[in-house]
């Protein structure tokens, strides 16, 4: 029974040592953050989308002129479209095609009726004027 004072002064003298890490040792630098989902060629997105687009029949206005390159996944729209309606749709099918994990829009122009272009804002998908 004598042991037991023993034991329990040394747990509670390396409780608050168990925190404490050796000096000069750097912290672990935290690894880049892995891409989780499908890996698609970027040839093979560039093909699939603007093919998507080109048969989308609320894309068939011949106002619209769109075109989409991929860089390791991430897509940039380019072109015109008469509304915002027409964006939040050529948005939603890049969105959709597999192997895209984000969409640039500053490169689509917005002709509304009567206004000036407008240019798309990348951030939100909406659209500001310039």
């Amino acid at each position: 029974m004598r042991s037991w004072p023993a034991f329990a002064l040394c747990i509670a003298l390396a409780i608050p040592l168990a925190g404490c890490r050796r000096g000069g040792e750097e912290p672990e630098e935290a690894a880049e953050p892995e891409r989780t989902g499908l890996i698609v060629p970027d040839t093979t997105i560039n093909r699939d989308l603007n093919a998507r687009l080109d048969i989308d029949p609320r894309l068939s206005d011949p106002g619209i002129q769109l075109e989409a390159h991929a860089v390791d996944g991430e897509v940039t729209l380019l072109g015109v479209v008469p509304s915002r309606y027409e964006l939040g749709i050529a948005l939603e099918v890049a969105r959709s095609t597999p192997g895209v994990h984000q969409v640039w829009l500053d490169s689509v122009q917005v002709i509304s009726e009567g206004d000036e272009p407008i240019v798309a804002d990348t951030t939100t998908g909406a659209a500001d004027t310039p």
